[in-house]
């Protein structure tokens, strides 16, 4: 039997709670929540704070229930957006009551509307990656924060990307001390405090697109980097969109691997590489382009590589053991997906192509690319080719 309702508090300024969610909270004998929210109801009736981890609050609520019978469990905003309310078992809940969303509240204080906004809470993780998407494409949106610390972080990254960009940023609000402040990236930067809450947003701009980054701008020493044409046509072969998991191997100093990332949005990457050399400049380049959804992992494939379900395999370099490597990531390659290879030599095109064939990869392609690059010398364009590259790639049916 449920005996669970959840009941949104709003931004957390009592006036903004809903008609229904004062009738519920005023009824409820036992009541969960964020301290400085329950405390305004603990008047007869038993209020328990909510700890942060979500192990010690599915125990902290079942105790109650054994208890007590029915608890209410008030959050903050809308339980049903950007909500812990995923994390409970559904048969716990008997009733939902929404509240008023923070970005409600923001939209409303600052006079626009959200219905073609994206909306991101970013306080509570470190990947960045669908912030960076937006800000590539020239969307506006709304960022959930967190505190001054991770805000200094956000700001940092808009301004990488829309170094002009004006933004607004709201703080506690509808709380005693709300604040909102508007300007240029440094200026609202330079005005952040302590406080716990914040959320910024960011309005619309023309699109810059998803460019593919010159050779020259990746940190690599004498360490391998695909090519850009090369990456332009991986980054083409293996079809990716945003969500997705891939495999690299053999990542060496990042130029593809960095490629992929920045269309996987909300998606993660496991570049293998077991260079220790490599893997510094791999490790560099993420920061230099602020990339944060890669997992770089050191070790030897196909033994290195993560036991998890893949939507696009890659092997950039095989040490040697390419039939292995194919052969395990295209165990773990979800039904649909695509596996691609590189090869330098005719060597290793013909085992590639065997082993694929081997492991019934469907609509089979393999592309040799010959580059010639016309460079500007002495005020002429000279004809500079680079080394044939052969690329299979094919699907799993």
């Amino acid at each position: 039997m449920s005996w669970l309702i959840v009941i949104g508090a709003g931004p957390g300024d009592l006036s903004l709670l809903t008609l229904q969610a004062y009738q519920c909270l005023e009824k409820a004998q036992v009541l969960v929540g964020r301290e400085d929210f329950i405390q305004r109801f603990a008047h007869s009736k038993v209020t328990v704070a909510l700890p942060n981890k979500v192990s010690d609050m599915l125990q902290l609520l079942g105790e109650l229930h054994r208890q007590y019978g029915e608890v209410a469990l008030l959050l903050s905003g809308d339980p049903t957006f950007f909500s812990l309310i995923k994390c409970l078992p559904s048969e716990w809940i008997k009733e939902v009551i929404p509240g008023v969303s923070v970005f409600q509240y923001f939209c409303s204080r600052i006079g626009i509307s959200w219905d073609r906004l994206s909306l991101f809470n970013l306080h509570a993780t470190e990947d960045l990656s669908q912030l960076i998407f937006l800000l590539e494409e020239g969307r506006g949106g709304l960022v959930l924060s967190g505190d001054a610390q991770k805000t200094g972080e956000v700001l940092a990254i808009i301004h990488h990307f829309r170094p002009l960009s004006e933004i607004v940023v709201g703080s506690d609000l509808s709380l005693p001390g709300e604040k909102i402040i508007k300007g240029k990236i440094e200026e609202v930067r330079n005005q952040l405090d302590d406080r716990r809450f914040h959320i910024i947003y960011l309005a619309p701009c023309p699109p810059s697109g998803i460019a593919f980054i010159e050779d020259q701008e990746f940190l690599r020493d004498k360490v391998p980097l695909t090519k850009k044409e090369t990456r332009m046509l991986l980054v083409s072969a293996l079809e990716l969109t945003p969500g997705m998991q891939v495999l690299e191997v053999g990542s060496g100093a990042g130029g593809l691997t960095i490629e992929i990332a920045r269309r996987l949005s909300g998606g993660l990457l496991f570049a293998v590489e077991r260079d220790e050399y490599a893997l510094f400049f791999l490790r560099e380049n993420l920061k230099r382009f602020k990339i944060t959804n890669v997992r770089p992992i050191k070790g030897e494939a196909p033994k290195a590589i993560p036991q998890e379900a893949y939507h696009r395999v890659f092997i950039g370099g095989s040490g040697g053991h390419l039939p292995a490597i194919l052969e395990q990531s295209f165990s773990y390659l979800n039904k649909g997906g695509i596996i691609a290879f590189t090869a330098l030599t005719l060597e290793t095109l013909e085992e590639g192509v065997h082993t694929m064939e081997k492991i019934a990869v469907e609509n089979l392609e393999v592309v040799e690319q010959s580059i010639t690059r016309f460079e500007k010398r002495a005020g002429r364009r000279m004809a500079h080719s680079l080394n044939s590259i052969f690329v299979v790639w094919g699907k799993k049916i």
